[in-house]
């Protein structure tokens, strides 16, 4: 981002970024270095290793599966490795590129098609894994963490992709099941229980599916009545409709939410991208307030 005023002075260095990059080994060693000390950071807090162990277990062997890198992977890169991996992996054909701000596009264009006259096609073509596919059976993981204070519980499956007609229900259901401190999980387990700070839930959904999940930190001897009522609450949206008024305070919290969205010029060149990058209809970001007022107890 930047200034229009000076747009072309300032897109130059961009330019220059994107096609003539350098990766000094002097720079690599000390990002390294770096790298490898968050490393040992993060594989100190229990949620990161309970996501970890949660990823392996509903992933499988999908490269979705791996959330860290390791040591040895961190002391494998080198300059010319990544030179070569940004030499065939950035390409016009895989990129797409959008601008919001104060700028004319009939001036704007004829100048992009001259600053981007020497970035050519090549043969690579995107290659996705396969779908991953829903746990057919319960599991239970455990990452024993001696002197832990607390319990970090993390439970879902595989659910839906980003292209998948539900997506707009499910994200009305994850909303009244854990959405936000006015959802289900958080009233029951923090406000009536006491078991918590806070519990939580969403889902992620790409151009293959992912999971949708529940979870928090809890007190440690209240770790079985956490789980009863993480269950309580899972079985409940499965096996009850949702109450009208309960639905319809969610809905228009979704609605909310997106309206003030709006005003920031970033977050809507992220729904344009969204839309160009999962192949979304023209008029979906016009018309997804109706859609999520549309969703019904029985969606």
């Amino acid at each position: 981002s930047g200034l229009s005023d000076n747009l072309d002075e300032w897109f130059t260095v961009v330019l220059d970024v994107l096609m003539k990059p350098t990766f000094p080994s002097d720079e690599l060693e000390k990002y390294k270095t770096r790298q490898k000390v968050q490393l040992k950071q993060q594989r100190a807090q229990p949620f990161v290793l309970a996501n970890e162990r949660f990823s392996r277990a509903v992933y499988g062997n999908h490269p979705a599966s791996i959330t860290l890198p390791t040591e040895q992977s961190i002391d494998a890169l080198t300059s010319e490795k990544l030179a070569q991996w940004q030499k065939e992996r950035y390409v016009p054909q895989s990129a797409i590129l959008g601008i919001a701000g104060d700028v004319n596009a009939n001036t704007l264009i004829p100048k992009l098609k001259k600053w981007f006259s020497e970035w050519k096609r090549t043969d690579l073509k995107e290659s996705l894994p396969d779908n991953p596919t829903a746990v057919p059976t319960k599991k239970v993981y455990v990452v024993d963490r001696p002197n832990s204070v607390q319990t970090t519980i993390n439970m879902g499956n595989i659910a839906i992709d980003r292209m998948s007609p539900d997506y707009i229900a499910v994200n009305v259901m994850n909303r009244v099941v854990g959405g936000g401190p006015a959802a289900r999980l958080f009233i029951n387990l923090r406000e009536e229980k006491g078991y918590t700070y806070g519990v939580y839930s969403g889902f992620s959904a790409g151009k293959y599916s992912g999971p949708w999940f529940a979870g928090g930190d809890v007190r440690t001897e209240v770790t079985e009545g956490a789980m009863n009522e993480f269950l309580k609450e899972l079985n409940r949206i499965r096996d009850e409709r949702v109450p009208e008024g309960e639905l319809d305070d969610c809905k228009r919290s979704l609605v909310a939410v997106f309206a003030l969205s709006l005003e920031q010029p970033t977050q809507l060149l992220g729904y344009e991208i969204t839309r160009k990058y999962y192949g979304l209809p023209k008029d979906y970001w016009d018309i997804y307030p109706n859609k999520i007022i549309a969703v019904s107890t029985d969606d």
